[in-house]
């Protein structure tokens, strides 16, 4: 799986922890944290871009994120999603790459936010349908390739909620190419929507779901996009399935599922 990393012009990723050794716990069910060390290794993963923009790097307070960001920044890695101001947080990430220029955004569509949104202190971006479109229209302009990272859903349903679908709606009608989402812990089904394709959940990558589960045949439960840019610019992206074994990603068969129409 490193050599997937290692290989890839760009490698994205979802990082669902705080990287700090201050702040405390806000209270809820589960709080993440990591020493800050880690950075490094994730770079040396191979991770280019890291979205901050979900419900645990919050988890130990306004000091912890702003030391989140500060600290993936400094091991050479873009952070997205997150800012040490609001209009950080809401600023595209752009990656040259091929002389192709990528831009990411990254979103919470889980409100509301752990920590009340402030202007000049940390901040993650808030999925407001008004606000993603926006920034992707302002973003649009400026890059190639645009792709939306958006953390919402419901915890291992297997269809996406209707306010997953607002938020991806409102990133591709605004010139979005790509949606990755991530949250509900297992794989969601994908759609194209006005030309832009949208997978509503990933599911996990380094760790597993649980073994109840894991026993239900209509997986699968993890998984990661791979996408690649063709002529015209057109972004093709396809499902590659995961096992998740030991809290490290193997590959694995694809079995795909289906959207519901709603």
């Amino acid at each position: 799986m490193l050599n997937d990393l290692r290989g890839a012009d760009i490698a994205f990723g979802n990082l669902e922890c705080a990287l700090s050794s201050r702040g405390s716990r806000i209270p809820k069910r589960y709080n993440f944290r990591a020493r800050p060390a880690w950075a490094a290794r994730l770079a040396a993963a191979g991770f280019d871009v890291l979205s901050l923009a979900n419900n645990h790097t919050q988890d130990y307070g306004r000091a912890a994120l702003g030391d989140t960001v500060t600290h993936v920044q400094r091991a050479g890695i873009r952070a997205v999603g997150a800012g040490l101001t609001r209009a950080a947080a809401h600023a595209v990430q752009i990656v040259t790459v091929r002389g192709l220029r990528v831009g990411f955004l990254a979103y919470l569509g889980m409100f509301p936010p752990l920590l009340p949104v402030v202007s000049d202190s940390p901040s993650v971006a808030m999925g407001y349908p008004g606000s993603v479109r926006r920034d992707v229209a302002l973003a649009r302009g400026k890059v190639d390739i645009l792709l939306v990272s958006l953390h919402a859903g419901r915890e291992m349903t297997l269809q996406p909620s209707a306010r997953q679908k607002e938020i991806a709606h409102a990133a591709a009608d605004a010139g979005a190419d790509l949606v990755i989402g991530h949250h509900p812990h297992i794989v969601q089904p994908s759609e194209r929507y006005r030309g832009a394709r949208i997978f509503y959940s990933l599911g996990n990558f380094v760790f597993s779901p649980s073994a109840s589960v894991l026993r239900r045949p209509d997986g699968p439960w993890s998984a990661m996009c791979v996408a690649e840019v063709g002529r015209g610019r057109k972004v093709e992206a396809r499902l590659v399935p995961l096992l998740i074994v030991d809290r490290q990603p193997r590959h694995r068969p694809l079995i795909r599922p289906r959207l519901r129409r709603s």
